[in-house]
């Protein structure tokens, strides 16, 4: 059986590509995930326990208590459905963690404010 240089070549390609792809299966993650699980990680750290936090997950927001940081994820209190659940996030899955801010009357009356004067305005330059 004899082998062209174009049957060659294309096996060699074939080769390359698939010790691309099974590399990348390994164990080890890539550095840039390494550095968002690190960034994750003292983002949380950060947070005093107990604080209203909301968690991004890869298509998912989660609202609740924080209650623990350890090496695989983090813990949050959640209400679902009348009930209180303890909940474990992995840092595999999180893409942000933050204190969730309420939001004061005061700031709540200066959006009003806000938009009633931007109405008037308008109102006013559309009469004149």
């Amino acid at each position: 059986m004899t082998m062209n240089a174009r049957t060659l070549l294309t096996y060699l390609v074939l080769l390359f590509l698939l010790s691309g792809s099974l590399s990348a299966l390994g164990a080890q993650p890539p550095a840039a995930d390494e550095a968002r699980l690190t960034k994750v990680k003292q983002a949380a750290l950060d947070i005093p326990l107990g604080s209203p936090v909301e968690v991004r997950t890869h298509g998912d927001k989660v609202r609740g208590r924080l209650t623990g940081v350890a090496d695989e994820g983090v813990t949050l209190q959640t209400v679902s459905g009348g009930r209180i659940e303890s909940r474990l996030l992995p840092f595999t899955d999180i893409s942000n963690v933050k204190i969730r801010q309420k939001r004061s009357p005061l700031t709540m009356v200066m959006g009003v404010m806000t938009m009633l004067a931007t109405a008037g305005a308008i109102t006013a330059a559309v009469r004149r």
